[in-house]
């Protein structure tokens, strides 16, 4: 076994034995750690260059009104999934 994963199953068997007031906390505390790491990975593909194609493409697809009205996408969406996955 490797030491991450050794690690791992250390810190669930950590998590296991808390209250459930203090897996809440720990939740909470790790998606806002999850939304800074996302955060600042954005903000490192932006610095970098990484976005500037595939923002382009959106920012002409507006301009050329090649986009759909949300609400009507979502609407289709649904209704596509609907009938898809029934029985």
């Amino acid at each position: 076994m490797e030491c991450l994963t050794i690690a791992r199953l250390e810190v669930e068997s950590a998590i296991k034995q808390l209250p459930e007031a203090e897996v809440r906390n720990l939740a909470k505390w790790l998606q806002e750690y999850l939304d800074e790491m996302w955060d600042r990975q954005i903000e490192a593909d932006l610095s970098s260059g990484k976005l500037d194609r595939p923002i382009a493409q959106v920012e002409a697809d507006i301009q050329n009104g090649n986009v759909r009205d949300s609400e009507v996408f979502c609407h289709r969406f649904a209704t596509d999934f609907r009938t898809s996955s029934s029985p």
